[in-house]
């Protein structure tokens, strides 16, 4: 994508440049490594640094390091890094893994350290700093103190989790009127592209609840919305292939990054008239709003930034939140609906049973309580999720001071960390017959033995659960506070797909693989599932 468009865009032969991109690559890589030798884990025995040997990931049985070694092992990550680590992982058990990325040092660290690690503070260690530099924020302005700072934290955690009770309501009406302008009529059997088709339906519902219904409607904004994590994701990782030295010459090449810039100007475009209206109200109007059920997300951030909020901080952390949760939770839904199409007959009927006792339970009316005892709908998800982790890492973070572990070991400064999260929702002593899906895994462990008997997956069983056996929401202080609204949201959805259709995939087609590059993990976004719609 990127070499076709710089090729349209300088009238040069593609493959000329993609031969100059590769060598490019090639030299910049070998510049660099020997730079990157420095910083290593280690320990300190009588006043003397002792350099701890981890395990490179793509090269694991590779006894002494060499420049040969380390690239070959780069671009075999970039290839099939997600594949690798497992394999890593299961080969190396409780050894520190390093993932051979250019301009950093990024260590794998056993499971056992992070419950050491899950409270230390952001002075030392920061997630934030960890997102900002692996999304390379200079350039794709994903800022660690704007986008991901306090404010955005304690607005998720204490307005929009807070208030999910009051959310069913809204997101149930807009996810059906999505359905209605979205979907194809379905009346016979009908091929649907199942990621394009949801990306706008989860568009449509996260900016219900993010900026108002009749925003959420526009055209420009719902483009504004979706479009920016794409082009954030495609920016950096093309630049990424890179030094650090080289990108700023290289940035101005990328046809996405100028869509970076465009989608700021049409934020600001379409949402300051909107925050600037909020700012001159009365206290009595926006109490009145409040009151009312009225308040969005603009609201909830305002309110958060103090006695004067800067009106372009307030959209500007909008786009931020937004960038974690609408490719997340379309990625979900896709894996999600990849499997209920798969096995629809074993378990379509008892999800639907479930939902309509639960909703018979609640006077015929959807509520948050209603969600709460889907217990094996929850269970669905939370083993599609196990199976389609978004990667094969969690628990970014940005070393930020050089930090000694409970064992000796040094972490330097300026290094990252993560656990290597994919395998262990792999592990055979937490999970029987680990590598088959089983929707209802989650609910009967819940149900099995007392609270002292269960093992540790089962302690966090729920989709929203965190622990070292469910990571993929991260762990600790700074697990990711949206979770909560994403579950809710995916619930309502897949509610509607249940009670008005039947799934199937295509003629002879299986459960579809997914896509891996790096450690990343997604479901291929071109498949389709046949839907036909029930006749009540």
């Amino acid at each position: 994508m990127f070499i076709q468009a710089w090729s349209e865009a300088s009238g040069l032969d593609s493959t000329a440049i993609a031969t100059a991109f590769v060598a490019v690559s090639l030299l910049v890589t070998f510049a660099t490594l020997k730079r990157n030798r420095n910083d290593e884990i280690h320990t300190v025995q009588n006043g003397k640094i002792i350099k701890y040997d981890t395990v490179l990931v793509g090269a694991p049985n590779e006894k002494t390091w060499s420049w040969l070694v380390e690239m070959k092992a780069k671009f075999q990550y970039f290839g099939e890094g997600y594949h690798l680590m497992y394999a890593a992982f299961k080969e190396h058990s409780g050894r520190i893994l390093r993932a051979p990325l250019a301009d950093y040092k990024f260590y794998i660290l056993p499971p056992q350290y992070m419950e050491e690690l899950k409270s230390l503070p952001p002075a030392v260690m920061s997630s934030s700093v960890s997102v900002q530099e692996y999304l390379l924020g200079q350039y794709t302005t994903m800022n660690a103190h704007t986008m991901m700072g306090d404010v955005t934290w304690s607005v998720l955690r204490n307005h929009l989790t807070q208030k999910l009770g009051t959310l069913v309501e809204p997101l149930n009406a807009t996810c059906k009127a999505a359905f209605q302008d979205e979907f194809p009529d379905c009346t016979d059997w009908t091929e649907v592209n199942v990621h394009d088709t949801f990306l706008q339906i989860v568009g449509r519902m996260t900016g219900r609840i993010f900026v108002g219904e009749e925003m959420s409607k526009n055209k420009l904004f719902l483009h504004t919305f979706i479009d920016f994590a794409t082009c954030v994701f495609i920016t950096s990782s093309y630049l990424k292939v890179f030094p650090s030295f080289l990108r700023p010459l290289l940035v101005p090449l990328i046809p996405h990054f100028w869509r970076i810039k465009k989608i700021h100007y049409n934020n600001r475009k379409l949402l300051l008239p909107e925050v600037r209206k909020k700012l001159q109200e009365s206290s009595k109007e926006a109490q009145a709003r409040k009151q009312a059920g009225e308040q969005d997300m603009l609201d909830w951030l305002i309110e958060a930034s103090g006695s004067k909020p800067d009106p372009q901080n307030v959209i500007t952390r909008q786009l931020g939140i937004g960038f974690a949760a609408i490719h997340t939770t379309t990625n979900h839904m896709t894996n999600v609906l990849y499997d209920l199409a798969a096995w629809w007959d074993e378990y379509a009927p008892p999800l639907i049973a479930e939902y309509r006792q639960a909703l018979a339970e609640d006077g015929g009316v959807m509520q948050k309580s209603t969600l709460s005892r889907l217990s094996k709908l929850d269970s669905f998800m939370k083993e599609s999720q196990r199976l389609n982790p978004s990667s094969s890492l969690a628990f970014n973070r940005k070393v930020l001071k050089d930090c000694t572990l409970s064992d000796g070991k040094v972490l330097p400064k300026s290094c990252w960390i993560a656990v290597a999260s994919g395998p262990l929702l792999l592990t055979q002593s937490q999970f029987e017959n680990p590598l088959e899906f089983d929707g209802f895994r989650f609910d009967r462990m819940r149900q099995e033995g007392s609270p002292e008997s269960q093992t540790e997956a089962a302690k966090m069983s729920h989709f929203t659960s965190t622990g070292k056996y469910s990571l993929v929401f991260g762990h600790g202080r700074y697990a990711c506070p949206g979770r909560f609204f994403a579950g809710l949201e995916s619930k309502i959805m897949l509610i509607h797909v249940l009670e008005n259709y039947e799934l199937r995939l295509p003629e002879g087609a299986t459960r579809y693989e997914n896509l891996v590059y790096a450690d990343a993990n997604i479901p291929d976004p071109t498949k389709h599932v046949v839907f036909r719609k029930l006749i009540k």
